[in-house]
């Protein structure tokens, strides 16, 4: 309940939030004390400019200076800072989880398609190529219903070129 909290008290929390928990974390509770700051900051300024014109100031001459604001914005602009450090960090992994995710697509086409080994380690190769994609990571959004779509593609052409070797092999036992 942030709106019970002074201005140091609510200071004192931004900073203990942003000093012991990751960023991404505290995103809610940043917000809300934000908006409980600029409502308390809102109030405070409401009362001293009445105080001020009930003393017979001008309404023009009115100045409301305080340093609880520049405070406030100082954590505030370094919780967006590391806010957008962890986002770009978090671009980074996804787009190099889909280069990886590419480059198991392709491997698992040439699989079935470029088939020059035993049968033996073509399956240690699939299976090798199932654990690395279902450990690849999140990739981006705009990418991923393609990407799985092409993936379930070939896994299926693998599963049919799988099919169409045994049926030749039972036709070629049945020949000889």
């Amino acid at each position: 309940d942030y709106e019970t909290f002074s201005f140091d008290v609510l200071i004192s929390e931004a900073k203990n939030l942003l000093s012991k928990y990751p960023v991404q974390d505290i995103r809610e509770h940043f917000n809300q004390i934000k908006d409980s700051f600029k409502q308390k900051l809102d109030l405070d300024e409401a009362s001293k400019k009445e105080a001020f014109l009930n003393d017979g100031g001008n309404e023009l001459d009115f100045k409301y200076e305080t340093t609880y604001r520049s405070k406030f914005n100082a954590i505030y602009n370094d919780f967006k800072n590391q806010l957008t450090i962890y986002h770009k960090e978090n671009e980074k992994k996804e787009s190099n989880n889909l280069t990886e995710r590419l480059t198991i697509i392709d491997e698992l086409k040439a699989l079935y398609q470029d088939s020059n080994e035993s049968s033996s380690a073509m399956f240690k190769k699939f299976r090798e190529l199932k654990t690395r994609w279902h450990n690849a990571g999140r990739i981006p959004s705009k990418n991923a219903d393609n990407i799985f779509k092409n993936y379930f593609f070939h896994l299926d052409n693998f599963y049919t070129y799988l099919d169409m070797n045994k049926e030749l092999q039972t036709l070629d036992y049945a020949h000889n």
